[in-house]
């Protein structure tokens, strides 16, 4: 007898999806939640931070019991002095360090406690009598592991350029605001999973080297062997037996996996060779991506998308990393606050972000303009909205993110789905006071352009990063793919196994794919060559 079981609805239509995870219901719940502890590694200093300290000796009677611990770790900075040297001792498993107190008795050579030097230090850990920390070690034994020269040592405790730092890529997490950002990386990572993890998706790892440019773009690197051949040839054929590419994109594959699977997911390195030298491109990049089957408007998937950003923001804003990364930038991030441009107020399950069409913001830029604003590329209705467009449409209309749908279709790529302009496919459209003024003119453009063929997508635009994401409901019937695939002057051949997809129990389905390094970019207010720790573009890779 099958028993019976509620069915609960996990994403209404039209309706945010909340942050706060569910209840993981599986028999090892106990075993995810407690993993075993690595007792046989030394304690790190987040670790060491949580630990109860001694008395100070000025308060303790004798009775209390004297904790020894042992650090291991860098000397960020030191200040040797006649009787007693304070040293700051990091690791990178958080923004503090600790202040070991090294008496001058101690058998130590003081020449060689430098900035950058490895070290093991043992001693007593106890409440600081001094002002700036809250504990202190009191140093007992001193091991230098990593002699660190300062003579030509590169990282030096001053403040130090962006292209100086990008001169040393090897040596740059050693300086605090990239150990910060690539911490926070990790912190962001974890929230991405548990975020989806608790709605119920698939995470799944996806091949890099493919066939197929997903976005039709032409913009892939070839992949071939050493020596390569000059030409494929009966004696010498291709390794794969076709050429091989490193993807731009894993949502074609996330596709077909999404025939079994309802809810998918990946965080995969993508690449593109695209020579563009601004600071939102990279060549090697990270792409988070999502497919959803039996998914029929574009709301559900804007649900999903802004669902992940609040609850990655409502993390890591605030935290100790995300406030180095601010750290003498406080008076930038206040004016961005007090214009709603910051990330401040954005976690959490706070009012749903604006969705409009691109037939409004169109509207509402000539509106714009007749106010003044000036623009150095025209709007008009089938022309891409440039870079000085979203700009104005997320931080002078919006002040905020906004999802913008319904770009006209032969902007877009092959598997997009389409629809008229009377039929939008995004959920019911919200705008903020400040953008009401252009709906009259908006929809004086949808009138004219009637007759035009949008796709069923969606950018969200930032301010300061502009195009964070992008998404759309795809293309599920075999007749339908097969006519996109022509009117984009792409092979059928190319793409047969995607359109087989199509002829055995295709659903309706969407998704999105938003750029990893350009959201660290947004939350840290850097550029993505900043939120990398190795970063390559055109013209440079140093290792």
């Amino acid at each position: 007898m099958i028993s019976s079981v509620k069915i609960r609805r996990i994403f209404p239509p039209h309706r945010y999806i909340p942050t706060r995870p569910r209840r993981i219901s599986t028999q090892n719940t106990n075993a995810l939640s407690r993993p075993p502890q690595l007792t046989s590694l030394p304690l790190t200093i987040s670790q060491i931070l949580r630990i109860p300290p001694s008395p100070t000796s000025s308060t303790n009677d004798g009775g209390g019991e004297r904790v020894k611990v042992t650090v291991n770790g860098w000397i960020d900075s030191i200040r040797k002095q006649k009787n007693v040297s304070f040293a700051s001792i990091g690791d990178g498993s958080c923004a503090r360090s600790i202040q070991a107190v090294i008496p001058r008795s101690l058998p130590i050579d003081l020449e060689r406690m430098n900035r950058g030097a490895g070290v093991r230090v043992v001693g007593e850990w106890v409440r600081s009598e001094g002002r700036g920390q809250s504990e202190e070690l009191r140093v007992e034994a001193v091991d230098i592991l990593g002699d660190c020269p300062p003579e030509d040592y590169p990282i030096q405790k001053k403040k130090l350029s962006t292209e100086y730092l990008r001169d040393h890529a090897h040596l740059r997490t050693r300086y605090s605001k990239m150990n910060a950002m690539l911490r926070m990386r990790d912190r962001v990572t974890c929230a991405v999973h548990h975020y989806f993890h608790s709605n119920e998706f698939l995470h799944m790892h996806t091949p890099i080297i493919t066939s197929n440019d997903c976005e039709g773009g032409g913009e892939t690197f070839r992949l071939t062997t050493l020596p390569p051949s000059p030409s494929p040839s009966p004696s010498s054929p291709e390794f794969f037996s076709k050429p091989a590419h490193l993807t731009v994109s894993h949502q074609l594959h996330l596709e077909a996996l999404s025939s079994s699977y309802t809810r998918l997911y990946t965080l995969s390195p993508s690449f593109r060779a695209e020579k563009s030298q601004t600071s939102r491109h990279l060549a090697e990049f990270y792409m988070l991506e999502a497919e959803m089957s039996f998914v029929q408007d574009l709301g559900g998937v804007m649900d999903v998308l802004e669902g992940v950003v609040k609850s990655v923001l409502g993390v890591v804003v605030g935290g100790e990393d995300w406030g180095v990364l601010w750290e003498g930038r406080e008076r930038e991030l206040a004016s961005f606050e007090e214009r709603g441009l910051g990330v401040g107020g954005l976690g959490g399950g706070r009012g749903r972000w604006p969705r409009v069409t691109y037939d409004d913001v169109l509207g509402m830029l000539d509106k714009a303009k007749e106010r003044g604003a000036k623009f150095e590329f025209p709007t008009k209705w089938g022309d891409p909205l440039k870079s000085e467009h979203e700009k104005y449409i997320a931080e002078e209309i919006f002040k905020g993110p906004v999802f913008v749908t319904d770009y006209p279709a032969h902007q877009k790529p092959f598997y997009m789905a389409t629809s008229s302009p009377s039929h939008s496919s995004s959920s019911s459209s919200s705008a903020s006071p400040s953008s009401s003024s252009g709906t009259s003119s908006a929809s004086s453009v949808s009138s004219q352009n009637a007759d035009r063929t949008t796709a069923k997508c969606f950018d969200l635009l930032v301010p300061h990063s502009l195009e964070l994401a992008g998404g759309s409901l795809r293309l599920h019937t075999h007749s339908s793919l097969l006519s996109s695939l022509s009117s984009h002057n792409l092979s059928p051949e190319e793409f047969g196994w995607y359109l087989d997809l199509r002829k055995w129990g295709s659903v309706p389905h969407g998704g999105f794919g938003m750029g990893f390094d350009r959201l660290m970019g947004w939350i840290g207010g850097v550029g993505v060559r900043e939120c990398v720790g190795m970063p390559r573009w055109a013209g440079r890779m140093l290792l």
